[in-house]
């Protein structure tokens, strides 16, 4: 899905660019010399690519990709940021309220690219622009699409951004010819490396290759995050065994960022035995008499569509319904217009409405009120932009009271609660979290990726380029939502139950050791 719509605005932001001779080959355009190329067709022995635009610049020429994503803050930058507009893509001018976001995988591309123009003999400066997408809706008042009434840009998508690449390019170099010989050793029939788990592994798609490997040797990377395996194999710690059987004061001596040192054991012993989670002491996360579970859905860089809440209560004696005359259960506070600025901002106003109205019923009486989410900055992104780009819709809160509320006792963050009160040898991801818990998703592929696919079908956004809304799709949307809180409200009663009735952290660590 994602990929779908980085197409779709790649080929938007061509659209805008100005006319210019493309698909031409190094061959050809290093003969013409046009100022712009279009999709330049780069090609040699040893390398391939295509970038969007390639920008003469005197000497030779820059890169210019396109990514769905955002490429600038508020902020400033050290040096200061250079743009172009990208209808005037030579005027390079610096932009001081912005900040540039250094996304590595862009700069590995565009050093890529120049590396490919040096050999060609076409290259100027080591320089490379992205053009990305985002509003600049924290630097400057709402706008109509397009730029404000002073001609200043309002989004990612209407500037490149460019980077100075000269500090990347050896080691750019250096990784490529790296690349070329683990390629050479494998059709020779040797092995230079091995699989090791870094971050990336759970998108790639030959991690299910990997993972038998790694999990048929008890690969020590299977414990910890690739910045600490180097200095564990550096230690002697090679394969889950080692830490288990490894004595505690080389352990606790460890330098690690991902875990703390005086938990590797455990969480070896509990890889070894799968148990997915280990209670380091009491496991039960705290509970309110009023319980409002919340879970926000957005597109992308372009808004948060669905707040989805589930209100139910920590006791057992009485109902939402008996205790503050409002119904439990789950609402989902959505909107499907298919143009997302125009409904965000009324949609959001309705669920804070919701929110602001349990807290003071639960004031009005004396009773205790918690929200909960997993993994407070995605809601809380939407939670305080959303104000920011909206003040003047009715009922809208101000970022003060969002912050009032945020910064409370009441906003409870259970993936942290869970990460602060368990071992967790494996994912912290509530769809790994909640089944230990015994919730399943009655959709056979939840998943935030999945559900933004479902949702361009629903506002009628499908690849057919059709235009009309796919009404199943809402309401798939929505049981996914749904199903989203009702997980964390499972694992919250997990915790205050049954979890207590796991071997402790420190139960397990003398069970070794004895």
């Amino acid at each position: 899905m994602r990929i779908e719509s980085g197409i779709e605005h790649g080929l938007a932001v061509l659209q805008r660019l100005p006319e210019a001779p493309s698909d031409l080959p190094a061959a050809a355009f290093g003969r013409l010399r046009p100022a712009l190329v279009r999709t330049p067709r780069l090609a040699n022995a040893e390398r391939f690519g295509r970038p969007e635009l390639l920008v003469a610049d005197g000497r030779g020429y820059r890169p210019v990709i396109v990514r769905a994503h955002r490429t600038t803050d508020a902020g400033t930058s050290v040096p200061p940021l250079l743009i172009s507009s990208v209808d005037r893509p030579f005027a390079v001018v610096e932009q001081p309220d912005r900040h540039r976001r250094r996304q590595q995988a862009d700069l590995w591309q565009l050093a890529h690219f120049v590396v490919m123009l040096q050999q060609a003999g076409l290259a100027g400066d080591p320089v490379g622009g992205v053009i990305g997408r985002g509003t600049w809706s924290d630097a400057v008042p709402p706008a109509p699409p397009g730029t404000d009434p002073a001609g200043a840009p309002t989004d990612d998508a209407e500037v490149i951004v460019w980077h100075d690449l000269t500090p990347l390019l050896d080691e750019y170099r250096e990784r490529f010819a790296f690349r070329q010989r683990v390629a050479a050793a494998a059709v020779a029939g040797g092995e230079l490396v091995h699989p090791s788990r870094v971050s990336e592994c759970r998108r790639c798609p030959w991690w299910s290759v990997c993972s038998e490997e790694l999990q048929a040797a008890q690969d020590i990377s299977l414990l910890a995050a690739g910045i600490d395996v180097p200095v564990l194999r550096a230690a002697g710690l090679h394969t889950v065994p080692d830490v288990i059987a490894a004595p505690p004061a080389l352990l606790t001596s460890l330098q690690l960022t991902s875990i703390p040192a005086g938990e590797l054991r455990v969480r070896a012993i509990a890889h070894r035995d799968g148990l997915p989670l280990v209670p380091k002491g009491n496991p039960a996360a705290p509970r309110a008499d009023i319980e409002l579970d919340i879970d926000m859905e957005s597109y992308l860089d372009e808004g948060a569509y669905l707040w989805g809440t589930l209100l139910g209560t920590g006791r057992a004696d009485a109902s939402p319904d008996e205790l503050i005359s409002i119904a439990g259960g789950y609402r989902g506070f959505a909107t499907f217009d298919a143009d997302l600025a125009a409904g965000e901002g009324p949609n959001f106003a309705r669920f804070w409405a919701f929110l602001d109205r349990a807290r003071a019923a639960c004031r009005a009486r004396g009773l205790s009120f918690a929200a909960y989410c997993w993994s407070r900055q995605a809601e809380e992104r939407w939670l305080f932009s959303t104000p920011r780009r909206y003040p003047e819709v009715p009922g809208m809160p101000t970022i003060e009271q969002v912050k009032q509320f945020t910064d409370s006792s009441q906003w409870i963050d259970l993936y942290a609660e869970v990460k602060s009160r368990f071992v967790v040898p494996g994912s912290l991801r509530l769809k790994a979290i909640a089944p230990v818990a015994g919730f399943s998703w009655r959709d056979p592929e939840p998943g935030g990726e999945n559900s933004m696919a479902w949702y361009r079908a629903a506002v009628g956004k499908d690849a057919a380029g059709t235009g009309a809304p796919d009404l199943p799709k809402r309401q798939r949307v929505l049981d996914y939502n749904e199903d989203d809180v009702r997980a964390t409200a499972a694992v919250r009663a997990w915790m205050s139950g049954p979890a207590r009735e796991l071997p402790t952290a420190a139960e397990l660590d003398r069970a070794a050791a004895g």
